[in-house]
């Protein structure tokens, strides 16, 4: 988690504070260790807003994207998500007609539960006005409590959080997934061991030490 050195806009101390996706491409950071990061920044603190980045040069919104935007939602819960805005940017990657219509697909798809909820839906396109508009929408709000921060002054663990919970199935999806493919991989070594294929067993081996990794990770 970092933070940019607090301004002021409309007489009021702003600061932004960066938290890492889900995604984090750090090699010793599991997802719940950016959960943690993110809630010891949080705790006690009660913010004006919360913003959610998709590039609209995207194709489509990948699985990974969608992963962090459902854990992005069980962090926020329903009254959060009002003082959450969705920013859309890399405009200056896609013709005016092609943004515009995946823009469109975004509202009425991916973005609509959020959108439903009360978030709004702003483009940023680099330009000092967008940020200005997106920053003042956000400071016309009361400052909120997050569902995740809630639940926890409540007393509960970080794995009976709504948001805890929802990665915990998440990672449990995950490593079956990999163990099916390593079992797979054992299957295609064994076979290509009757057949003394040792450049494809190197091969095979290799990608199951990777997987097995990525399972220990997990």
């Amino acid at each position: 988690v970092q933070t940019a050195s607090f301004f002021e806009a409309d007489g009021r101390a702003v600061t932004f504070v960066d938290a890492p996706g889900f995604d984090d491409s750090r090699d010793d950071a599991t997802d719940a260790d950016v959960l943690r990061e993110i809630l010891e920044y949080e705790e006690g603190r009660r913010l004006s807003g919360l913003i959610y980045m998709h590039r609209i040069s995207d194709v489509r919104v990948s699985s990974t994207s969608k992963r962090n935007l459902t854990l992005f939602q069980k962090l926020c819960g329903s009254q959060a998500l009002r003082n959450a805005v969705v920013v859309t940017t890399m405009w200056d990657a896609v013709t005016e007609e092609l943004g515009s219509q995946r823009e469109l697909d975004l509202l009425m798809g991916t973005f609509k539960p959020l959108l439903d909820a009360g978030a709004q839906m702003r483009r940023c396109d680099n330009s000092l006005t967008s940020a200005t508009d997106i920053m003042s929408y956000i400071l016309s709000h009361d400052n909120v409590v997050l569902q995740i921060q809630e639940e926890l002054a409540a007393g509960k663990e970080l794995s009976q959080t709504t948001a805890g919970e929802a990665l915990d199935a998440d990672t449990k999806l995950l490593i079956t997934k990999h163990q099916r493919d390593v079992q797979a991989l054992r299957e295609k070594l064994a076979l290509s061991m009757e057949r003394r294929d040792k450049e494809a067993q190197q091969e095979l081996r290799e990608e199951r030490e990777k997987m097995q990794a990525e399972i220990h990770k997990l």
